[in-house]
């Protein structure tokens, strides 16, 4: 974690046979951190009482929770 980073990245490195590489530029940190914990309310609300991991929900989406299927 940085704050005040010149050129923010997000990268992910897979060591392997065949080796991946992958760098997103210009991601925040901050501002995702942000999105996931707000969009992972609704499903927070609906688990059982006690300690759960991000395992144990269900996918965390932006969609509206409440939002009928069309």
């Amino acid at each position: 974690m940085y704050i005040g980073l010149a050129e923010p990245e997000d990268a992910v490195i897979i060591e392997g046979t065949r080796p991946l590489e992958m760098r997103i530029k210009s991601v925040h940190g901050d501002t995702a951190t942000a999105a996931i914990v707000v969009n992972a309310i609704p499903r927070v609300l609906d688990a059982h009482p006690g300690l759960v991991a991000m395992t144990n929900l269900p996918i965390v989406s932006a969609a509206l929770y409440d939002c009928p299927t069309p």
